[in-house]
């Protein structure tokens, strides 16, 4: 119950404030800049499939890389975990709902681009209407999706960015990106070998637990932390 509250807060009070500050302070920066008409820069649709794809590709490498940022930013500071980010991490396997499970800093951390960076690349040029509509739809599905625990893999590659964020929760650490790209060069990928000696012990750890007597159950890793 909580975390849908927490989610329904994210949803209809925090990303929409966030929107309309971000929305202020974008025109007051391009009338600053002498950006008079930035409106008449909007694209609608890309020109081929091909530069549609293309500032696709642009839109994914930005929002890992404003995303790895925050994140990894959240996890290095020991105060902003305890006090912002912690709260997402109590769930060590999460639900679908806990993708929403957030500190209303840390929510619009996480979405930062698809709600903002995303329209300012719009109002600049860069980006088109249908493309940032259609990551942000993409994006918002594959988190829900992911933190459900279902499987999603990469187009033309072996990458489950599911087990990826799955391992993060679970060890605490690595995978702080959306997609492994800037995971990748700055060497923050998940050891799943690691995640493997850590569910050994906590078998052996349990399994010791039960035998004398100290549980009645095998709690199961994915369970809510206390």
């Amino acid at each position: 119950r909580t975390a849908f509250r927490k989610a329904a807060w994210n949803l209809h009070v925090s990303l929409p404030s966030f929107v309309a500050f971000c929305a202020v302070l974008s025109f007051k920066a391009f009338k600053y800049l002498g950006i008079e008409h930035p409106e008449q820069n909007v694209r609608w649709v890309g020109g081929t499939w091909l530069q549609m794809a293309g500032t696709m590709a642009v839109m994914a490498f930005v929002d890992d890389l404003v995303f790895w940022s925050a994140h990894a930013g959240l996890h290095s500071h020991p105060y902003l975990f305890k006090n912002i980010h912690a709260l997402h991490h109590r769930y060590h396997s999460p639900i679908a709902p806990a993708v929403f499970y957030t500190h209303p800093i840390d929510f619009i951390a996480s979405y930062a681009t698809e709600f903002w960076l995303g329209p300012l690349l719009v109002y600049l040029g860069v980006l088109d209407v249908f493309t940032v509509c259609s990551y942000n739809f993409a994006g918002v599905a594959g988190a829900v999706m992911i933190h459900a625990g279902c499987p999603i893999n990469i187009p033309f590659t072996q990458c489950d960015v599911a087990s990826f964020h799955s391992f993060h929760h679970k060890m605490g650490d690595s995978h702080y990106g959306v997609w492994g790209m800037v995971d990748y060069l700055f060497g923050t990928c998940c050891d799943f070998d690691r995640l493997a000696l850590k569910e050994e012990t906590m078998d052996k750890y349990r399994a010791e637990r039960m035998r004398q007597g100290l549980v009645q159950s095998d709690d199961l890793i994915g369970t809510k932390a206390e």
